[in-house]
């Protein structure tokens, strides 16, 4: 798999869409929000 550097909010979000989720992200900012609701869709996805 091809290594991404600085994915974007919609970058990952469509990770998540498409399943194709890393093994590890680094989430930092301060848009405390966006890294919440990425952190949902995550628990979202892969539990069910």
């Amino acid at each position: 798999m091809k290594q991404e550097n600085n994915l974007s909010y919609e970058r990952i979000l469509d990770h998540v869409k498409k399943e194709k989720i890393f093994p590890v992200y680094l989430f930092f900012g301060n848009e405390n929000y966006l890294k919440d609701n990425i952190l949902n869709k995550f628990k979202n996805k892969l539990i069910d």
